[in-house]
């Protein structure tokens, strides 16, 4: 059989050793499939020889990998994300996901860490609220005026604002005005009680009563000056007291009077009398009339937001009482001494004279109490129990004023001498609380109007005129020598309530309500300042 190697291959026949072969010219042998020279033909691999993939390519039975961003294989393609410019057009939503959905609209690159070289159109994003902190409160800042209108109010006039229609309160108005009827009713039942008790007597009684429940009401008027409350609201708490309380204690009088006599005591004994004076009145009393002030705190907590709010409220309903009650003891003593006698003169001059603010006084308390709530809580539960504690308080005051007219001895010397040594001292003392209250809430203000004058909102210059006393009579005064002086009382009035409407987002009690009345009261200010100082038209 012939050999089938090359002769230069075969081994030399004589030493048995192989031959030599030439030494290999050219490049050196690659690995793998050799790679054609330009203008040749790929090399086919010899039958039996595997194939060696390119580097990159998958080897062989491996699944081919698709390239970064590329959908895997069996899967569908992915859409390019493009962000909605608001989060509430993304379809197939609920109301619960749309949060997750505005808080997962986040950039692919941050623009301080990556800058392409050419300019690229980024998608507006919604500005996160801008937080501060407000007497230990995080609160949304004020938004800064337009350029526009802060250069105006840099120079003279206020700025142009639309002001969205006020949003009608209907529970509310309908919850003060069967309040009204129903405290009305009862004022009206009284003064039939009281005429038909008393006859003509009654009529002249109303007129002296008349003169003690004016210098009272003056008096509450100055209280609410800064920052009025509505005169609907004060109506209510009037007839409240003139009605209502006084009616709840005739009733209960009545009705202790039925149970005496029943168990067989003597109702008009001294010590029936005693306790009725010193223990029944003032609880009765004080709580018909401190029911009042919390019904107004709990329908009407957007106007009760502090302790000059709760002695304004109280004291009114403490004047009407105090009214109702004059008639009574002023027309039994003209029935039993004469319409014009000494001691219908005497007993004038202790109630109408030395003690017209008694009853003021004692449920001050009450309204003081809850007014502090007011400014500390923003829910209504824990402000009933410093409720409880200020009716004790009032409760308190009335038993000790009912019994130094019996304990004191030396009769009317000795009683004026008990006067002077605790009423007149209890009654600085409540003057010297308001005094402060109200110029704390002077300082309120003026902080309040500050953030608006820094957002541009009102001129600097008019912060002071606004937010003090001095301040605003100078103010009445320029306007009332140029005959807008209920202009400018206009613009002072809801210029403070719009630091009342900050200061109610800022202790977050009722804060959507009062951001709406934030935009409305700021649409006024800015028309009765604009009306003012005749800028625009």
């Amino acid at each position: 059989m012939s050999d089938p190697r090359t002769p230069d291959q075969q081994p030399d026949q004589q030493n048995g050793t192989p031959p030599q072969t030439a030494a290999p010219t050219g490049p050196p042998p690659q690995r793998g499939n050799p790679q054609p020279q330009y203008g040749q033909q790929p090399a086919q691999p010899q039958y039996g020889q595997q194939v060696q993939p390119q580097y990159g390519q998958p080897q062989y039975g491996q699944q081919v990998q698709p390239q970064y961003g590329q959908p895997q294989y069996g899967q569908p393609a992915q859409p390019q994300y493009a962000p909605p410019r608001d989060y509430r057009q993304q379809p197939g939503l609920t109301d619960a996901e749309l949060p997750d959905a505005r808080y997962s609209r986040q950039p692919s690159y941050d623009a301080a860490h990556f800058t392409p070289g050419y300019e690229v159109a980024l998608e507006p994003q919604e500005a996160e609220p801008t937080l501060v902190r407000t007497q230990g409160v995080t609160v949304s800042a004020l938004a800064t005026a337009p350029a526009d209108i802060r250069a105006e109010t840099m120079q003279h006039a206020a700025p142009v604002f639309a002001a969205p229609p006020p949003q009608p309160h209907t529970g509310r108005r309908v919850a003060l005005i069967i309040g009204i009827v129903v405290a009305g009713l009862a004022l009206l039942l009284a003064l039939v009680y009281t005429l038909i008790a008393l006859g003509v007597a009654s009529i002249f009684a109303a007129v002296l009563a008349l003169i003690p429940l004016t210098v009272v009401l003056l008096a509450i008027r100055w209280v609410d000056r800064w920052e009025p409350e509505p005169l609907g609201i004060k109506i209510f708490a009037f007839l409240w007291g003139a009605g209502v309380a006084v009616v709840t204690a005739l009733v209960v009088g009545v009705g202790v009077d039925v149970a005496l006599y029943i168990s067989g005591s003597n109702p008009g004994s001294g010590d029936a009398q005693f306790l009725g004076a010193v223990v029944q009145a003032p609880i009765v009393e004080e709580g018909a009339k401190g029911l009042g002030i919390l019904l107004i705190f709990l329908i009407g907590r957007k106007y009760f937001d502090g302790p000059v709010d709760g002695i304004v409220y109280g004291a009114t309903i403490a004047a009407g009482f105090a009214f109702t009650e004059n008639i009574l003891y002023f027309g039994q003593q003209m029935l039993s001494s004469g319409l014009f006698s000494g001691e219908v003169v005497t007993i004038f001059f202790l109630r109408g004279v030395l003690a017209p603010f008694a009853h003021v006084m004692f449920t001050s308390m009450t309204g003081l109490a809850l007014g502090l709530a007011a400014s500390r809580f923003k829910h209504w539960a824990p402000s009933v129990g410093f409720y409880f504690v200020g009716l004790l308080g009032a409760m308190l005051l009335h038993g000790i004023w009912n019994a130094a007219a019996s304990l004191v001895p030396g009769g009317i010397p000795g009683y004026l001498l008990y006067y002077c040594v605790v009423e007149v001292p209890l009654f600085i003392g409540l003057l010297v609380i308001v005094f402060w209250l109200r110029r704390r809430e002077s300082r309120q203000t003026l902080a309040r109007l500050a953030e608006y004058a820094a957002a541009g909102w009102i001129n600097r210059d008019e912060v002071v005129a606004l937010g003090s006393p001095a301040g605003r009579r100078q103010a009445r005064a320029w306007a009332a020598s140029r005959g807008q002086k209920a202009l400018m009382g206009r613009y002072i009035r809801d210029a403070t309530m719009l630091a009342a409407a900050r200061q109610r987002v800022i202790r977050d009690t009722g804060r959507a309500e009062a951001q709406s009345d934030e935009l409305v009261l700021l649409g006024k200010v800015t028309a009765s300042r604009r009306a003012l100082l005749g800028v625009g038209g």
